[in-house]
């Protein structure tokens, strides 16, 4: 008798999926910025932490405070981006 069987049936709803961050490179992610999206990394594991466009500038919010992105070569190779909502 498997676990089930001994416990009864699973909480979780069989029509439930596991939820994984679609992710893109950063030219995709740069696009994003472009149409009004803010994007982070899914290595930066924080969603205060994100990159939009502000004022035609390539902007990166970061510890509370907004400042001008200068991008790192392993932000520009990576391929974790993902878009941020709100």
């Amino acid at each position: 008798m498997g676990l089930l069987g001994k416990f009864g049936t699973s909480p979780v709803s069989q029509d439930a999926e596991l939820v994984k961050p679609i992710t893109m490179t950063f030219g995709d992610a740069i696009g994003e910025i472009l149409n009004k999206k803010k994007v982070s990394r899914v290595e930066w594991n924080d969603t205060q932490e994100y990159g939009f466009l502000k004022d035609e500038f390539l902007c990166i919010h970061t510890k509370g405070k907004d400042h001008r992105w200068i991008v790192s070569e392993a932000d520009m190779i990576a391929t974790d981006w993902v878009i941020i909502n709100g």
